[in-house]
């Protein structure tokens, strides 16, 4: 088999996981791969990524992207339809947000950068080992041992969670005002639980008199999540 035909079934059987749910990463299928293999590959995915994008399914557009970043670095203009594809999606929830006050979450839209345990902003996203994506903190403090979205096992193991590196940057290009307003947040967590409660309450006040945490129905990526 031809390496373009091997790129195209390892591909389709990929993008065929990736369907299971939002921010699925597939986990490596049998075989070994040559080094054209590996980069025949890696365009594949990134077409199949272009082309979500420019058909505007920001989801599957994100999820094939992060594909595509595993198989190796990703220059900034191959990201460009992405970046299209994500202000669009903001424009559109700006002339919506008059219009609707869906107390629902549209999880192909809306909700695609939330945790499926805590429905937060996956600031800091684990990838359990299911393939789906949590956020760091809903890990560390909940109790469920089974997939919100797959219901398969995801206890945790000596070491973990892991940040998932490519998710991580992905989301602090795209969204630097919500990763550091978690950051914050978790900052002042941290100095409650370690009981020092003047310094966690002066931080406190010092982010919200700079204005960190704005009014909920002015974010363009929560759009009628909440």
């Amino acid at each position: 088999m031809s390496h373009t035909g091997m790129s195209l079934q390892r591909l389709e059987q990929e993008y065929a996981l990736e369907e299971r749910g939002r921010f699925f990463i597939a986990r490596e299928t049998e075989g070994d791969w040559d080094e054209q293999d590996h980069v025949d590959h890696r365009q594949l995915v990134l077409s199949k990524a272009d082309a979500l994008a420019s058909e505007n399914r920001l989801k599957e557009a994100v999820d094939m992207f992060s594909m595509a970043l595993r198989y190796g670095p990703v220059r900034p203009d191959q990201l460009s339809s992405l970046v299209g594809c994500v202000l669009r999606n903001f424009k559109k929830k700006a002339e919506d947000s008059s219009a609707k006050s869906e107390p629902n979450c549209n999880v192909t839209q809306d909700c695609v950068f939330d945790c499926p345990g805590c429905h937060s902003f996956v600031a800091e996203p684990v990838t359990v080992t299911c393939g789906h994506t949590y956020c760091r903190r809903c890990l560390q403090h909940s109790t469920f041992s089974k997939c919100k979205l797959c219901s398969e096992d995801i206890r945790r193991r000596p070491g973990e969670p892991r940040l998932n590196v490519i998710l991580c940057g992905l989301l602090e290009k795209l969204f630097p005002e919500d990763v550091n307003r978690n950051k914050s947040l978790g900052e002042a967590e941290g100095l409650l639980k370690s009981k020092h409660y003047s310094t966690a309450i002066a931080l406190t006040n010092q982010l919200l008199e700079s204005g960190i945490f704005p009014e909920r129905k002015n974010s363009p990526r929560d759009g009628s999540c909440r």
